[in-house]
């Protein structure tokens, strides 16, 4: 949906491979707006539609209500009616405003005979089937007979003094089947999905969770959503971005609109679709190795959506751009079975039906939006440009007797009030062309087409340095992740600032600039955990026990691996030690076994649980402690020096009286 770009003027798309169950060539057309003065020189003057009847039964009345301004003096308005639209061809010519070959023009419906600033005037066409009387007509009601149901172009023109053309607009009569039609046509009423897009490009800065909505995309949400409330029967889906919602529902002055769109959201035959957090382009994710992020996207948006809006969700996405087979397949993965695709992803083979989309395991069904969209821009007549619309849709439901897939987006920030208001009083109205109805339904009620379609080849975007960086904050993010007891409101701090960076609606240099920003931050976090880089320790025992320790600066109970590595003359019960550090400073108790006296390296890495390098310590434990074997030598040695005095101290006695005694003093002899 070009709208949730954020202003994007949308163009109404009109593609003949929309209007028929045949394969056709797609065109674009832009619909021209009233009042951009079709004619040669329209000299300041005007004509807009103020009303007109949507659908007319065989003998009812066409009625068309015009405002004229700026009108030279005796000008005229002439009414064309043309041959009913059966074919694509046709109806592309109506949208173009380039008619040919009128059935008839009825007599002209005289101005006034001065220039005024603003005049209204208007005209009925009295129909009956072809081979009935007639009813009696009079100025600007004229009897007409159509013996065929049908849409048909109807070209009104203002027409100066001398005949030339001042300015023209075509609307169209849709004529509703008769039982007295002599060759009904069959006629499968077009299943037409209005789809609201609840979405503004993504929010960036240190509170960006906080910030509100731009106060006047809010105005126009609230406006539509009043708009729905006051047809709560007629069906209708939304598309809301998650981190959308998520604002909405984080800023006070949102409230309001929160609490209108879960109330519409609640009615019976409206329909919440699915979403990534974001706005993504999933081929250019795709194509860059980053189809993980798909799955993260996914599973944030499902639960920001179920939380802040608590409705059932649909498994249908709507995508901004082309996709390939690698994409459906990846989209196919994280749950996705229904797409919306712009046009443009749809290169041939595109019908009016529901097509699948190859690439997909289980199938991906898909229909497009913008081949019928609402006219945008200040300059519009709101009124015809629905009924110009509601014409146009009626034609595709003519001319595709198996039925028609219809989306119509709104974008709020750009569709016009006076616009919605009259597509909506269309659509509410019973008919015999149009059925308004929800995203799911064009699946599950209509038939899937029998040809897939072939999907338009994405532009390659090379992203530069984002994915390395991308893969880089996730791995920070899982690492501290892998330390958090009880996490989830720390892990979204990181998470959603993360996600906002897979956002389409920056541009590329953003994404990075915020990518390492959010890599600072997590890299701060898990530096807050140090040790002192070098120690030393003594041990008086062989088996003992030293305390490590290890400051946390996270301010919450955090998880962290200790390893030990040594020579072998010390071993440990576990090389390996897990502690929770609860406190800023934590001691943990390391036991350890001397094997020798002396000095040994002790090397202590603190990591994640996860295995990223936390900190670092090199010990220096010494050794007091005498091993086993020491302490036996030891009393060897003195029992046998004791032996051995206690036998030469005996044998002293026996020979004591015979023994000389010489003592000899220093310097003597």
């Amino acid at each position: 949906m070009n709208g949730r770009a954020g202003g994007v003027v949308v163009r109404r798309i009109l593609a003949a491979a929309a209007l028929t169950v045949l394969t056709l060539t797609v065109t674009e057309v832009t619909v021209q707006p009233a009042s951009a003065q079709d004619g040669p020189d329209a000299n300041g003057a005007a004509m807009t539609l103020l009303a007109q009847t949507n659908e007319v039964t065989a003998n009812g009345r066409f009625q068309v209500l015009l405002a004229i301004t700026g009108a030279p003096a005796n000008s005229d308005v002439a009414v064309d009616i043309y041959k009913p639209i059966q074919a694509a061809v046709d109806l592309l010519a109506s949208a173009s405003n380039n008619l040919d070959d009128s059935q008839a023009t009825f007599e002209p419906i005289p101005l006034a005979d001065h220039t005024t600033q603003r005049q209204t005037t208007g005209f009925t066409i009295l129909l009956h089937p072809s081979g009935t009387r007639a009813p009696v007509g009079s100025a600007s009601n004229w009897p007409y007979a159509l013996g065929e149901a049908g849409v048909y172009p109807i070209k009104i023109r203002l027409l100066d003094a001398d005949g030339g053309l001042l300015t023209s607009f075509v609307t169209y009569l849709v004529r509703q089947p008769s039982p007295d039609d002599a060759d009904p046509a069959p006629i499968t009423r077009a299943k037409v999905a209005l789809i609201t897009t609840v979405h503004q490009p993504p929010a960036i800065g240190p509170d960006a969770a906080g910030e509100p909505l731009d106060t006047i995309y809010t105005k126009a949400l609230n406006r539509v959503l009043a708009q729905f409330e006051a047809q709560p029967k007629l069906p209708a889906t939304f598309a809301v971005t998650p981190e959308t919602a998520s604002r909405l529902r984080g800023n006070s002055a949102s409230s309001g609109t929160l609490a209108a769109l879960t109330k519409e959201l609640g009615r019976k035959d409206r329909q919440l679709l699915d979403a990534p957090y974001v706005n993504l382009d999933p081929a250019s994710l795709v194509d860059n190795d980053l189809a993980v992020e798909l799955t993260r996207q996914t599973q944030l948006g499902r639960r920001v959506l179920d939380d802040v809006l608590a409705r059932p969700r649909s498994d249908t996405w709507v995508v901004d751009h082309p996709v390939d087979t690698a994409t459906v397949e990846a989209l196919g993965a994280v749950g996705v079975s229904h797409l919306v695709l712009p046009t443009t992803a749809v290169s041939s083979g595109q019908p009016s039906l529901p097509v699948t989309l190859p690439g997909a395991a289980g199938g991906i069904d898909a229909v497009t939006m913008g081949i019928f969209n609402l006219a945008t821009g200040s300059s519009i007549d709101p009124v015809l440009s629905a009924h110009q619309l509601l014409g146009q849709m009626a034609a595709s439901a003519s001319l595709n007797p198996a039925g028609s897939a219809i989306t119509v987006e709104i974008d709020p920030q750009t569709v016009d009030p006076v616009q919605l208001d009259t597509l909506f009083r269309g659509l509410a109205q019973p008919g015999s062309f149009l059925q308004a109805s929800t995203v799911g339904s064009l699946f599950d009620a209509l038939p899937t087409a029998s040809n897939s379609a072939s999907l338009a080849t994405p532009k390659r975007t090379g992203l530069g340095t984002y994915p390395e960086l991308v893969r880089t904050a996730h791995g920070l993010l899982a690492s501290y992740s892998s330390m958090l007891i009880d996490g989830t409101a720390d892990i979204q701090a990181y998470e959603r600032p993360l996600a906002i960076t897979a956002s389409a609606d920056l541009s590329l240099p953003t994404r990075r600039s915020l990518l390492r920003a959010e890599q600072a931050r997590l890299g701060a976090t898990l530096a807050g955990i140090t040790t002192p880089a070098r120690d030393r320790v003594t041990l008086g025992a062989r088996d003992a026990r030293f305390p490590l320790p290890i400051t946390s600066t996270l301010g919450k109970p955090v998880k962290v691996v200790i390893t030990l590595e040594a020579s072998d003359r010390l071993s440990f019960p576990n090389d390996t030690i897990e502690a929770t550090l609860a406190s800023e400073r934590t001691m943990v108790e390391i036991p350890v076994r001397t094997r020798a006296t002396g000095d040994t390296p002790l090397n202590i890495t603190v990591r994640t649980p996860d295995g990223r390098l936390l900190a670092q310590s090199r010990y220096r434990v010494r050794s007091t402690a005498v091993s086993g074997v020491g302490v036996l030598l030891t009393i060897g040695a003195g029992g046998f020096l004791a032996l051995w005095w206690g036998r030469n101290w005996a044998r002293s006695r026996r020979h004591g009286r015979h023994a000389v005694v010489t003592v000899r003093r220093p310097g003597g002899s």
